[in-house]
């Protein structure tokens, strides 16, 4: 470590398991114990304030996007109620004219009906 001699030590007493774990995890990452537990402290202090803002933001943009999704299905759903009420009234339309083409057609039949 480079400037190890500017580095005050620290005496730190850990459970032999804790170490072990540690040694373990320094040798499959390449670096001494030492260096490993400067990392995990390091990592511990500073990237967990990080990583949690960027997970809120990666939260909130998500979040966002699923909103954005929403007011295009609202929208979408708008304007196909909007086609469904124009289909409506032009089917009650249809069925005022047929209604009256009924009416017609029975007092034709009627008339036609009666003895003269």
């Amino acid at each position: 470590m480079k400037g190890a001699s500017l580095i005050a030590p620290l005496g730190v007493r850990i459970p032999d398991d804790l170490k072990e774990k540690i040694q373990s995890q320094a040798k499959e990452n390449g670096r001494s114990t030492n260096a490993e537990i400067v990392q995990i402290l390091e990592n511990s202090l500073t990237s967990s304030s990080d990583r949690e803002v960027e997970e809120l933001k990666s939260i909130v943009a998500h979040k966002d996007e699923l909103l954005k999704k929403m007011q295009e299905i609202i929208e979408l759903q708008k304007e196909s109620m909007s086609h469904m009420e124009s289909t409506i009234s032009s089917l009650k339309s249809h069925v005022s004219i047929l209604e009256d083409h009924v009416t017609f057609l029975k007092k034709n039949c009627d008339s036609n009906k009666k003895p003269t």
